[in-house]
C-alpha cells in the first residue's frame, strides 16, 4: 500500500513548479498539498513544512516538523518494559534547541525523501521516509531503526497552522481540545481550517502546549503549537508510521 503515497506529480499545487535549491527538496500532490525542507531538515523559508495544504485557494504550512528522541528500552524487576508516565515524557529535553534531537547523517532522494539520523547515546541509525498521499492532504512519516537493542522512540508534532507567507506567533486563540482514539489523534486548533488528524501505531499522550521560537536554533523562527506527544517501540529492523492529514484520514494505511 506504501505505493499510493507519492511525492512528485504533474499538479495544480501553487508551489509545484517553485525554483528548488540544489539543498533543498519539495514534494507535491493532486490535492495541492506539498513537503519540503532542506537536505539537513532545517527548516529556512516560509512554505517549508512535513505537511502543507490547499484551504480556499491559499497555501498553509500544517505540521511543521516532529521532534524526535529515541532512549534505550528501560526494564522493570521482571524483565518487562517499564512503564512511561506523562512525567517521563515531559522530561525528555524537549526544548527550542536540538536538545537530544538526532542529528541527519545521510539525505538520500529517489522515489521518496529519505533520511538517516544518528541518536545521540545510542547506538544505532534511526531513518525517516516522508511520502505524501496522491490526491489527499496528508503525509506518512515512516520511522525505521536499524540497532542490536529495541528503542523507545518519542515523538512531537510540531504544528504551524498559518499561511505560507506568515510566520507563527503564540497567541491565547489556539483550541486546546485533543480527541484522542485507538491509533488516532484529532485537533482543530484553528476553527477557521478543518481538523488535524494523526494516526499512528503506538500510544498519543496529549498535553497541548507551544513551542516558541525564541529558543530555535533554527534559520527559520517561529512558535508552534504541539498536540502531545507519541510514544512508540521499535524492534531492531523494525518501523513505525505516522499519517497526518488535513481533514479526514485517507482509508489507504501504510
Amino acid at each position: 500500500m506504501a505505493a499510493a503515497f507519492v511525492t512528485e506529480s504533474s499538479t495544480s499545487s501553487h508551489l509545484a513548479s517553485v525554483e528548488v535549491p540544489s539543498n533543498e527538496w519539495i514534494a507535491t500532490n493532486a490535492s495541492g498539498a506539498h513537503a519540503a525542507s532542506t537536505e539537513a531538515l532545517e527548516h529556512t523559508r516560509g512554505h517549508h513544512g512535513l505537511l502543507g495544504a490547499t484551504v480556499d485557494d491559499r497555501q498553509y504550512v500544517v505540521l511543521s516538523r516532529i521532534d524526535v528522541r529515541g532512549t534505550p528500552i528501560e526494564l522493570d524487576e521482571d524483565g518487562s518494559p517499564r512503564r512511561r508516565t506523562l512525567a517521563d515524557l515531559l522530561d525528555l529535553g524537549w526544548s527550542g534547541g536540538h536538545g537530544l534531537m538526532p542529528s541527519v547523517q545521510a539525505f538520500v532522494r529517489e522515489s521518496h525523501p529519505l533520511f538517516s539520523f544518528a541518536l545521540p547515546e545510542v547506538d544505532g541509525t534511526l531513518t525517516l521516509e516522508i511520502a505524501l498521499h496522491p490526491t489527499a492532504s496528508a503525509v506518512r512519516l515512516r520511522y525505521g531503526w536499524v540497532g542490536d537493542d529495541a528503542l523507545r522512540l518519542h515523538l512531537r508534532p510540531l504544528l504551524a497552522m498559518r499561511a505560507i507567507d506568515q510566520r507563527g506567533k503564540e497567541h491565547g486563540a489556539m483550541s486546546q481540545g485533543v480527541e484522542i482514539r485507538r491509533g488516532e489523534a484529532r485537533v482543530r486548533p484553528r476553527k477557521d481550517l478543518p481538523q488535524v488528524c494523526f494516526a499512528h501505531e503506538g500510544i498519543f499522550v496529549g498535553s497541548p502546549d507551544w513551542w516558541l521560537g525564541a529558543e530555535s536554533t533554527h534559520a527559520f523562527i517561529e512558535d508552534l503549537w504541539t498536540p502531545g506527544i507519541l510514544e512508540a517501540v521499535l524492534e531492531p529492523g523494525g518501523f513505525t508510521h505516522v499519517v497526518c492529514a488535513l481533514g479526514p484520514l485517507p482509508e489507504v494505511w501504510p
